[in-house]
């Protein structure tokens, strides 16, 4: 399964800590300024892809087991924590 960062919630040392805590993922970041509507693509075409970000209008476009809000303001740990609960 591919998981894919959105800008809103992405660093380095969090992609980083994500693919050593899901080795059997594909973490991925698709870039700086991407617009929505690329992402938006990019989930329609590659339907084994999920979605983490903080953007709360955006997190509405896609079914909850496709797409999962996180606060940006959550630890790193949080966050992977949550992130692993809910890929389960």
């Amino acid at each position: 399964m591919k998981v894919i960062i959105d800008e809103c919630v992405h660093s380095p040392l969090f992609q980083a800590k994500l693919i050593q805590a899901l080795p059997d993922h594909e973490v991925i970041y698709l870039g700086d300024g991407l617009p929505d509507i690329d992402i938006e693509r990019y989930m329609i075409t590659n339907k084994d892809a999920v979605l983490i970000t903080a953007d709360v209008e955006f997190d509405t476009h896609f079914d909850f087991k496709r797409s999962l809000f996180i606060e940006s303001n959550e630890s790193i740990k949080d966050r992977i924590t949550l992130i692993k609960a809910w890929l389960k």
